[in-house]
């Protein structure tokens, strides 16, 4: 994923209420210099990789997922 999409996905999370701006703005710098956004939501923020998998799949809570079940629409 490049560095654009990373940032756009970081804000994806400002703007849904998951990550608090000044959180994000503090992991900016370590994108341009080429960290992983992942592994900084890991490491930094303190999420767990499942967290950061469902926020990526669900792009942030915009695609609604029910375990268990198939959300058609």
């Amino acid at each position: 994923m490049s560095t654009h999409d990373d940032v756009q996905f970081l804000a994806l999370l400002v703007h849904r209420g998951h990550l608090p701006r000044e959180s994000a703005e503090s992991l900016i710098g370590d994108l341009k210099q080429g960290s992983a956004l992942d592994d900084l939501l890991i490491d930094v923020v303190g999420w767990t990789p499942e967290r950061v998998q469902q926020m990526r799949r669900t792009r942030a809570g915009e695609i609604p997922e029910i375990p268990g079940y198939e959300v058609r629409g």
